[in-house]
């Protein structure tokens, strides 16, 4: 999960890695501007008409199927690698306040009452 300012650099990073890990191409400015243009007429089509449920459900699909698969693939890297680091830190940490705790006990059951 992420808070709304860190939310669009998360997934479009992983976005990224995802297409990088899948070996998928870059989309093309050219690209981007046609599937903008694709997009416009179709709003300007269905201006006063209020999309049916199957064509809504024909988009988000259509959605899913262009950006679904990368960024999946991307949030499961950074997911994993993620846990793996914060796991691997705080088991240290752990050991070392344990290390630290127990040198700390032994210094005192050794130092002579005065």
């Amino acid at each position: 999960m992420t808070n709304p300012v860190t939310f669009g650099p998360v997934y479009y990073g992983a976005y990224r890695l995802g297409k990088v890990v899948l070996g998928e191409p870059r989309v093309t400015e050219s690209e981007a501007m046609a599937a903008l243009e694709r997009v416009r007429a179709e709003e300007e089509k269905a201006e006063g008409a209020r999309p049916t449920w199957s064509q809504r459900l024909a988009r988000g699909v259509e959605h899913l199927r262009t950006a679904g698969k990368p960024l999946a693939v991307g949030l499961a890297i950074i997911a994993t690698l993620s846990g793996l680091t914060v796991y691997v830190l705080i088991s240290g940490l752990w050991i070392l306040k344990t290390r630290w705790e127990r040198k700390r006990r032994l210094r005192e059951r050794s130092s002579p009452d005065t």
